[in-house]
């Protein structure tokens, strides 16, 4: 062999490591375990629901740990809200835990909740695993404004909205608790659609309404298994014929 030949054998015996080194590691080789922070903390917003879309998330917790995990504690921010998992649930090694995780949908707007699992798992990313979820609710049915505040002889107007379609179609009648408020009229506004988009009630304090100040409940009523009922605070000032003079001395000249 020649020495330019000799030079170009040492050339490559000194290269193949690093060329070696860019390729895939042999399956046979192990390929070391360790535990996700993604695992440990999770936080999903739903953003904005449907009317018919429920605040339900399914999480997916790996155990990326070498030996079975038991959850030893489980945490809801309210008793109101379900989970699929339970105490005494274990995750195998290499496994996967489905939790179903879900929010009361009775309220309207911003809705939120955190919930934590304690395991025996040795890492602390897997030791506590917090999971939160958000969502925003559509309001089925509200007033502008949300209190009416009267005075003898005056109307006001009240508007009524929804945001969830064909609520408003679902509107039957009113009816004041006390009997101090009175709707002259309902106007249903049309949207671009042609249904309805908002109600309009003109509302005004009863003639027979008792002088003072005056408080009432106007109560409105919807064939509606979610929404059946809601109430709007009335508050009035009515100035009645009652005399304000003392009986004792009423018609006395001084």
């Amino acid at each position: 062999m020649s020495i330019a030949g000799a030079s170009q054998s040492t050339v490559l015996v000194l290269l193949w490591p690093l060329v070696s080194g860019c390729l895939p590691a042999p399956a046979s080789a192990p390929v070391p375990s360790l535990p996700q922070a993604s695992s440990s903390e999770r936080s999903v917003d739903l953003g904005k629901l449907g009317a018919e879309s429920l605040p339900t998330h399914t999480f997916h917790i790996t155990n990326t740990s070498a030996r079975p995990i038991r959850v030893t504690a489980v945490e809801k921010s309210c008793s109101c809200q379900e989970v699929s998992v339970r105490e005494g649930d274990t995750i195998p090694a290499g496994g996967v835990l489905d939790i179903s995780y879900s929010l009361p949908d009775d309220r309207a707007g911003p809705v939120g909740g955190l919930l934590t699992l304690r395991t025996d798992a040795d890492s602390p990313e897997l030791a506590t695993i917090r999971l939160s979820l958000s969502a925003t609710l559509p309001r089925r049915v509200w007033t502008e404004p949300s209190t009416l505040r009267l005075a003898r002889g005056e109307s006001a107007s009240l508007t009524i909205r929804s945001d969830v379609p064909g609520t408003l179609e679902t509107y039957r009648d009113h009816g004041a608790v006390r009997g101090h408020v009175e709707v002259e009229g309902v106007e249903r506004v049309p949207g671009a659609d042609g249904a309805i988009e908002s109600l309009r009630l003109s509302v005004r304090l009863s003639p027979a309404a008792p002088a003072g100040l005056v408080s009432d409940y106007l109560s409105l009523h919807f064939d509606d298994s979610r929404t059946s009922q809601i109430d709007v605070l009335v508050q009035g000032e009515s100035t009645g014929r009652a005399s304000c003079e003392s009986p004792n001395h009423a018609g006395l000249k001084p």
